[in-house]
């Protein structure tokens, strides 16, 4: 029996050497079985076969930021049991879609119905016109996922390990499929979806590009779109695109605010031009006596109303001055029946009227000294 000298770990096989072998110890190693090769799984068994869409924000954003999870939470969820079925044949970091709404989805299309709910997967795999696959980072955020989908919490899965999704919202849904729903010409996407943990065997029947409706329909290139990553969601908004927004929206402003000013002027124009004609007011007097009836001291009017009337005097020959002077004091004494005095320029003052030679009643007019005689004698008689 040959006696060991050493041990040489290859992978996760532990191998000795003896001590009676006579070759060197390189040629020991290299004589060892690979057990990466004859003793490990088939390479092609451990990864799909299908072709894997990744989302259209990927490249746009590189490497994304994977949770940090314990080996020992990892290992755990993967041990456990999903909806009924054991973890045998299953990967536990990809969810199974199925519905006739799988149908009228690009690939694009089905990213924004998982990002709709909160969940980010890192590629797709299609199975046929109306199931796909969805891959996640980790077994949690497939999990995550999961719960999200689901339409009602507790469902019991169907004979397939299925339970009923949640439908797909409006904002993804194609242009098309709007319209139609709009029409009533067809369901739409109003179709049972079904999701469950994916198994080993989803996977693409060989041909089933060339029997594929959708392709038929709308072609290879169909849901290449580069817009794709806002389809369902408003994209951020960075630096740029908001300045870019608020100038626009304030010259939309500006803009009603022109049209609003020409609307005010167009209105003043026409409302102007229905107005008759009205000549301009007069210019303000200089004269002091308006200005005083217009302060509320007198309420004779203006001085050319109060003199119009001695202009239109039926004696021409008498002065303006004369009567704005001693007309008020001509009334004050019995009017028309007393004559204007003479003025006397030794004294400096007015003199006062004298009576005409007769009196109102046609009797001759006395002097004061013959009043004065008449006065006397009738006292005398009295006595």
């Amino acid at each position: 029996m040959d006696s060991l000298s050493s041990e040489v770990s290859l992978g996760n096989t532990t191998f000795g050497l003896s001590y009676d072998d006579n070759s060197t110890y390189e040629e020991q190693v290299a004589a060892l079985p690979d057990p990466l090769v004859n003793g490990g799984p088939d390479l092609a068994n451990r990864i799909s076969s299908n072709r894997i869409y990744l989302p259209p924000d990927s490249m746009a954003k590189g490497k994304r930021k994977r949770a940090d999870e314990e080996d020992e939470e990892v290992k755990m969820e993967e041990e456990e049991d999903v909806i009924g079925v054991t973890v045998d044949g299953l990967r536990p970091n990809a969810l199974y879609l199925q519905g006739s709404p799988i149908t009228h989805l690009p690939t694009n299309n089905i990213f924004a119905y998982s990002r709709h709910f909160g969940s980010n997967p890192v590629g797709l795999e299609w199975i046929d016109d109306s199931s796909c696959v969805l891959i996640f980072a980790t077994t949690a955020a497939c999990r995550t996922a999961l719960s999200a989908f689901s339409k009602t919490a507790g469902e019991e899965p169907d004979f397939d390990g299925c339970i009923t999704a949640k439908p797909i919202p409006l904002p993804v849904w194609p242009p098309e499929a709007r319209i139609n729903k709009s029409l009533g010409v067809t369901e739409g996407l109003e179709g049972r979806l079904l999701v469950r943990i994916a198994r080993m065997d989803d996977k693409k029947v060989r041909g089933a590009a060339k029997r594929s409706a959708f392709y038929q329909k709308h072609g290879k290139d169909a849901g290449k779109d580069p817009n794709a990553h806002t389809i369902g969601r408003v994209p951020d908004l960075d630096g740029a695109t908001k300045r870019r927004r608020v100038q626009e929206d304030d010259e939309e402003r500006r803009r009603q605010l022109d049209e609003e000013l020409d609307d005010f002027l167009r209105e003043g124009s026409d409302e102007a031009s229905n107005r008759s004609f009205s000549p301009p007011p007069s210019p303000p007097s200089k004269m002091r006596s308006d200005y005083i009836i217009e302060n509320g001291r007198g309420n004779r009017g203006s001085l050319l109303q109060r003199t119009s009337v001695l202009r239109n005097h039926d004696d021409a020959s008498e002065d303006l001055t004369t009567h704005h002077f001693e007309g008020p004091q001509r009334r004050r004494r019995g009017g028309r029946n007393w004559r204007h005095g003479d003025i006397d320029m030794d004294k400096g003052r007015r003199g006062r009227g004298v009576k005409s030679e007769k009196t109102r009643d046609g009797r001759p007019a006395k002097t004061a000294e013959e009043l004065d005689a008449e006065l006397e004698a009738f006292l005398n008689d009295k006595s």
